[in-house]
Order: C-alpha cells, then sequence, then structure tokens
C-alpha cells in the first residue's frame, strides 16, 4: 500500500504536480495503522487536482503502449489455467471435522444394543 502511494506520488511530482504523501511518518513505522487513518493519502492543490487525476488515469490506459515501445516487442500475456481440484481439495478439507463426527455418531450408535448390552464393534452380529 506505501509502495504503491509513493509511486503515484513520484509519478505526479515527475509530471510537474505538488503532490505530498500524508501519514508517512506514521504508516512507515507502524504499517497497521493505516486503516485506522484512512488509508494512505496522497495531497494535491485543489487547482490542480482534475488535471492530475487525468494524467494518472492515461498514464495507466497507456502503460501497455508504452512498455511494447520500450521493450520493442509485443507483450503475451499468459493466462493461467483454471484448477478445479484445488477448490474441491479446499471444500473436503473443510468438511473433515464434520465427517469425523459423523463417523464417531455411528460408530457410538452401534456401540450399544438394543439391551443396553455394551459390545464393541467386532463384536456386533
Amino acid at each position: 500500500m506505501m509502495e504503491e502511494a509513493l509511486i503515484v506520488a513520484s509519478l505526479l511530482t515527475d509530471a510537474g504536480f505538488n503532490a505530498t504523501v500524508d501519514n508517512y511518518g506514521h504508516t512507515s513505522i507502524n504499517p497497521f495503522y493505516i486503516p485506522a487513518l484512512g488509508g494512505i493519502r496522497i495531497s494535491i492543490p485543489t487547482r490542480q487536482l482534475k488535471a492530475a487525476r487525468e494524467y494518472v488515469r492515461n498514464m495507466k490506459d497507456t502503460a501497455t503502449v508504452r512498455l511494447e515501445e520500450a521493450l520493442q516487442e509485443p507483450i503475451i500475456y499468459i493466462v493461467p489455467k483454471r484448477i478445479r481440484w484445488r477448490a474441491w481439495a479446499m471444500v473436503l478439507i473443510s468438511l473433515d471435522p464434520l465427517i469425523i463426527l459423523a463417523g464417531m455418531a455411528l460408530i457410538w450408535k452401534h456401540r450399544t444394543s438394543d439391551d443396553e448390552k455394551h459390545m464393541t464393534i467386532l463384536e456386533r452380529p
């Protein structure tokens, strides 16, 4: 979070805007203060706000074009495969306690017969 704010502030400063990062001292000492302080704010004069927003939006929209021009080759994006087995494994892992409890309940139910005679699982008829 802090790094992103510093990058945006330096981008604006390099473009000639008067951008400063607020709460820098507090958040650099203890990053857990960031939510309590309402995030990291980048201050900019009101008269420059509209132009700064437009500049950041333009830089974001043209990032891939500028990167391709700098590298002088097209960027190939690799889309990761969907791995559904991971999701199902997480579901089964989260259901493990319920499966164990159900098994224990079945064992407990079959431990005693109708006449309340205690038997083990191996002695069942």
